[in-house]
């Protein structure tokens, strides 16, 4: 935390703490609407025809990153085979069997 505040010192205006995490959702408004798609993939060069490509690389990346992540900080990484798996539930049994009070969990 303090390494990201000493970085971007200069756009943060407040910081949140507590006891538990936080979740942030939204919307890429940009791209939430075709204009914004279609002015996306103009900006960094994709053809219509390339979208499929482009985003199964992006979401290769985004995988990757994110299981480098789990298995830099020696993680599980677990794959739910269900969208109605107690995702919540799940996370807590994995933090209280290997004693995690902060960071990730579980990939």
């Amino acid at each position: 935390m303090e390494e990201f505040l000493s970085k971007h010192a200069d756009a943060v205006i407040g910081t949140l703490s507590g006891f538990d995490r936080l979740v942030f959702r939204g919307t890429l408004r940009l791209l939430a609407h075709c204009a914004g798609m279609m002015r996306y993939l103009w900006a960094v060069g994709v053809l219509l025809k390339d979208f499929a490509a482009h985003s199964e690389s992006l979401t290769q990346r985004l995988k990757e990153a994110s299981e480098g992540q789990a298995r830099q900080t020696g993680r599980p990484i677990r794959y739910l085979t269900s969208s109605t798996s107690g995702k919540e539930q799940i996370a807590r049994e994995i933090a209280t069997t290997d004693g995690i009070k902060e960071g990730l969990v579980a990939f």
